[in-house]
């Protein structure tokens, strides 16, 4: 509720963990960035106190696939299903495909605040799929 879009990653993960077929478009953004290595550039930065430049791109600097992330969603959750489409207006999720773009550039990050993304892709879906793992877990202590 705090983000008025949520990631197609996110939105696609929660219809795999109901069972859902959806439609992404063949157009969709791969240009994503894991939380956690956003919350490290904002930790540099604050850490700081100041910076050279006004504005920065945090980003992980490298393309994503969001078909790779579907086939890893289809391997954990059998039932989900999924077809990539060519007109965007068959998708499931209308209006939270992002277009194609070149990653954005860290190199400020990177040459300012020693900025580097550790989550590529793969290391981002296991850390994503664990912590959803242990969000659903049974409270031990009880």
């Amino acid at each position: 509720g705090h983000r008025d879009t949520l990631s197609l990653p996110y939105k696609a993960f929660c219809s795999a963990r109901d069972g859902l077929h959806i439609q992404v478009s063949k157009k969709s953004g791969s240009d994503y960035v894991y939380g956690n290595d956003i919350a490290q550039g904002i930790r540099l930065i604050l850490e700081a106190g100041s910076s050279p430049e006004g504005l920065y791109h945090l980003s992980s600097g490298m393309t994503w696939s969001i078909e790779w992330w579907l086939d890893h969603l289809h391997q954990r959750y059998p039932n989900f299903s999924y077809e990539m489409v060519d007109d965007p207006e068959q998708c499931f999720f209308k209006g939270s495909s992002p277009l194609p773009r070149s990653p954005m550039s860290i190199r400020r990050m990177q040459e300012d605040f020693s900025y580097s993304p550790v989550f590529d892709e793969p290391k981002a879906f296991e850390d994503f799929m664990r912590f959803h793992q242990q969000m659903n877990r049974p409270n031990e202590s009880t």
